[in-house]
């Protein structure tokens, strides 16, 4: 799944808890934006992976 400019590998992203997944990110992608965004980002994103809702960047 792709958001933001950023290809989440889903099986991986499904195999992780929500906490382990915004930790290993946070310090990775999307520094261009302040903390708390980067956190609810990388929240909606595992979200969105673990419920199968696929929203692809160019819809």
């Amino acid at each position: 799944m792709i958001i933001e400019g950023v290809t989440f590998i889903e099986p991986a992203v499904k195999a992780m808890k929500k906490s382990d997944f915004i930790n290993k990110h946070m310090l990775v992608i999307w520094q261009d934006r302040p903390e708390d965004d980067r956190k609810k980002m990388l929240s909606d994103a595992y979200d969105l992976i673990k419920k199968g809702k696929v929203k692809e960047e160019n819809e």
